[in-house]
């Protein structure tokens, strides 16, 4: 009888324990993001009466479709990497698997911002990306959900 519900039986419990150990790795580096994308954002708002290229706000609408582009793919991103997460290397692969779609969003986040409140302001479109990446970078934190999408029996060594 399975008393801890939270986890499944057939994750192994040093993978549990791996994963306890690097997604505390992977949450403090994403709360580092989140705090960096809010620092940028203040910093856009408080300089936002330096209009310094009016003339560019064309360039604003396609920020944010770029900003959320790469804020939306990070999610199906994580899931493919979490595919290829193996029991062998559980720790750096699922830290790979965690990073690159943190990264999309940090990216994505920093581009819209940076392009809607440094090159021709426009507050709307920037919070529209802050939310955007702020939205995404929650939705591809590490959860032990995560360990749902890993196939373990595929990475077993059979012994005849």
């Amino acid at each position: 009888m399975d008393t801890n519900t939270n986890y499944k039986s057939e994750i192994p419990m040093k993978v549990q324990i791996e994963f306890a150990f690097v997604s505390k790795r992977v949450r403090i580096l994403a709360i580092a993001i989140v705090v960096g994308i809010v620092l940028v954002f203040t910093a856009g708002i408080i300089t936002s009466y330096m209009n310094v290229f009016p003339e560019k706000e064309t360039y604003n609408l396609i920020a944010v479709i770029i900003s959320a582009v790469l804020c939306i793919s990070s999610y199906p991103v994580k899931r493919l990497l979490l595919k290829r997460v193996t029991e062998k290397k559980f720790m750096p692969s699922y830290f790979n698997a965690s990073i690159i779609p943190l990264a999309l969003c940090d990216v994505g986040g920093l581009f819209g911002i940076a392009t809607n409140l440094f090159i021709s302001v426009n507050i709307i479109y920037a919070v529209a990306c802050l939310f955007i990446s702020l939205l995404y970078l929650f939705l591809v934190f590490p959860r032990m959900k995560d360990l749902e999408y890993i196939d373990f029996e595929k990475n077993k060594i059979k012994v005849t």
